[in-house]
């Protein structure tokens, strides 16, 4: 069968790891998966380069509901309003909680009616529809993102860190609703030789000032794809602040 997956951006994060799991170890006499992104310019090169090797990808409203009108069903995230970019698709439409928190329970509280069936992956994630019938399929894991390559004490040197230094780490986006700040705070608390380290990407300029504020003397680290051993290196994605 032939499933799309419609969501408004390709970036760095859950979703796009978890989509990313999804289209590279399914079996494809199963399922072929495609992949729609209603922003063009809401994307990484990253993203999209190891997605196309899978999947191919559709963007702007023509094409998602062109593309809509071939599937036999459509898994939908993000989006407030799917229908806008899928038309008038007849088949299953899935959307899919993968958070909790005000935006998300924001854009469900629209998608979920133009949905005939719900899923998230974790049981927190289902609460986030405040509606039954939500079917939670946890989250897999792409071990060879995690399995580290390198010693220990290769990536501490990298990322500075003295040897008698205890890593308080946090891996992934720079986001309120994911309090980060908290690592900062908690390192502050207990004082040295504890030091803050974090791993991962910021779209939001004014908060990760605050994280960086919170986490005086932290390390950051520019996101990266391996997270096994989340060492800078020459195809780190660029970190934004």
């Amino acid at each position: 069968m032939d499933v799309a997956f419609v969501t408004p951006n390709l970036l760095i994060g859950g979703v796009e790891q978890w989509l990313l799991g999804l289209v590279k170890y399914s079996d494809p006499a199963r399922v072929r998966w495609h992949v729609a992104a209603t922003d063009p310019a809401a994307q990484e090169p990253v993203t999209v380069d190891r997605l196309t090797q899978y999947a191919p990808i559709a963007t702007g409203q023509r094409a998602i509901q062109r593309l809509a009108s071939r599937m036999d069903a459509v898994v939908v995230w993000g989006l407030e309003q799917p229908r806008h970019w899928i038309g008038d698709f007849a088949g299953p439409v899935v959307v899919v909680s993968h958070g909790c928190g005000r935006w998300t329970e924001a854009w469900l509280r629209s998608a979920k009616l133009q949905a005939t069936h719900f899923a998230a992956v974790s049981a927190v994630a289902a609460q986030s529809f405040e509606a039954p019938g939500v079917h939670v399929i946890e989250n897999g894991i792409d071990l060879d993102r995690c399995r580290a390559l390198v010693p220990r004490e290769v990536t501490r040197a990298v990322w500075g860190l003295r040897p008698d230094e205890i890593a308080v780490g946090y891996v992934g986006r720079l986001s309120p609703e994911k309090n980060c700040t908290a690592v900062g705070d908690a390192v502050a608390v207990m004082g040295a030789p504890y030091r803050a380290v974090f791993v991962g990407p910021s779209y939001d300029p004014a908060y990760a000032r605050q994280v960086h504020a919170a986490a005086s003397g932290g390390i950051f680290v520019p996101p990266v794809e391996h997270v096994g051993d989340a060492r800078p290196t020459h195809s780190s994605i660029p970190w934004r602040c």
